[in-house]
């Protein structure tokens, strides 16, 4: 396993000559952010569509009750989600394109159903009622979210994660590693005629934060990435923030203990929704 200091000395070696490319320590597929430690307190992406499709089920035969035919089906998108921008911009497709903007939100597909049926699917009817009958709290969405929402869930738990996700960053951003893996990006960027501490205030720009794209931008981003292979900041900041990470999580331990067995119960419940008889 890399420590913080065999990745930052690669990241300290002179400027003269470029340092040889090593396999990175982050996971490419999941990025910087879902590949660190409290990543593990998540929902994985199967995970979470277990549960989804336990809600459209749910849904589904809610809507059912009131003599409706509908599937909910699932939102399907036309894009690619973007890179991972955990320690900055990380994808060299989306600065040639965008810059530092984010790429277009991606579309879905969305359901066509008429007024009357979507006053049902959530509960919007002023009466409360559908045909005369009584219609849940939130309508039948609100019922397929509410079947797999668990009593007593660990908030303690959600708040915990959520304080180490965002005070692991701020800690790691102050380590010596990253500092100078920095110091070293500022450098390789002041070479090419660009005057930035580190990628964060590059991103921060004035000239990058509206109206249209311009050259002036992308080549900035793409030099900002360049350097940061040069420096191997992401890394090096990487493997720091998982230092912090492992300290944060053992330190909350019961808490991140009670989140996992919420998450636990939710998808027994979910397993359990879409094994019973129709």
């Amino acid at each position: 396993m890399a420590s913080s200091q065999g990745v930052g000395s690669v990241a300290a070696e002179g400027m003269g000559a470029k340092p040889a490319q090593e396999e990175s320590v982050i996971d490419q597929k999941l990025g910087a952010t879902f590949s660190l430690p409290i990543a593990g307190y998540s929902l994985t992406e199967s995970e979470a569509a277990l549960l989804r499709d336990a809600e459209n089920l749910t849904t589904e035969k809610c809507m059912a009750r009131y003599e409706i035919e509908y599937s909910a089906g699932s939102a399907i998108s036309d894009q690619d989600p973007p890179a991972d921008r955990r320690y900055g911009i990380s994808s060299f497709s989306e600065a040639k394109k965008y810059g530092y903007r984010m790429p277009p939100t991606p579309s879905f597909e969305e359901e066509s159903v008429s007024g009357e049926v979507r006053a049902l699917l959530y509960g919007t009817a002023v009466s409360g009622k559908f045909r005369g009958q009584d219609v849940p709290v939130n309508g039948c969405a609100g019922e397929g979210v509410e079947k797999l929402r668990v009593k007593g869930r660990s908030q303690r738990g959600e708040q915990a994660a959520g304080m180490i996700a965002r005070e692991s960053f701020i800690e790691s951003m102050e380590s010596v590693p990253v500092r100078e893996a920095m110091r070293v990006w500022s450098i390789c960027m002041g070479e090419r005629g660009y005057r930035y501490k580190s990628p964060l205030e590059a991103m921060a720009d004035q000239r990058f934060l509206g109206g249209e794209v311009s050259a002036t931008e992308k080549r900035t981003a793409r030099a900002d990435l360049e350097c940061k292979e040069e420096s191997r900041l992401p890394d090096v900041w990487f493997v720091s923030e998982r230092e912090v990470q492992w300290r944060m999580i053992e330190e909350n331990s019961e808490l991140l203990d009670e989140l996992q067995e919420s998450h636990d119960l939710r998808l027994r419940l979910a397993r359990k929704v879409l094994s019973s008889p129709s």
